[in-house]
């Protein structure tokens, strides 16, 4: 038995972009925050302080679980640290990369731009 996929045509006239206006699913108030203005843009402040605590905790948890893998090889202890080597490797550095790569991760310009290289080794295998 063959499964048939429809195929959808989200283009800008499409059938399915039109249903999906109609359904209220192209619209952007659904997902509005209700924050004043003013609460918005001091949420918004770029900080140096907080974004350099984050990726120093970033770093520790790649070169400590890193390092317990490389002494562990060899046994079964290598196996858990190179899993949690690998959470923050592959999933918390792309939105650092893409937030650098952006300059709203730091305040400061060049801090934005060491991250994004450092960030952009997981996220782009070919370097």
């Amino acid at each position: 038995m063959r499964l048939e996929i429809a195929k959808r045509d989200y283009s800008l006239i499409g059938r399915d972009s039109k249903l999906a206006e109609e359904g209220g699913l192209a619209n952007a108030v659904w997902y509005t925050c209700n924050i004043s203005r003013q609460r918005m843009k001091e949420l918004m402040q770029r900080r140096d302080g907080s974004a350099i605590r984050n990726a120093l905790i970033w770093f520790a948890a790649l070169i400590l679980s890193g390092t317990l893998g490389y002494l562990a090889r060899g046994t079964w202890w290598a196996v858990p640290c190179f899993l949690v080597y690998g959470v923050p490797y592959a999933s918390a550095s792309g939105p650092r990369w893409h937030e650098s790569g952006h300059r709203t991760a730091f305040k400061t310009t060049w801090m934005n731009d060491v991250l994004h290289e450092i960030g952009s080794f997981p996220n782009h295998p070919h370097h």
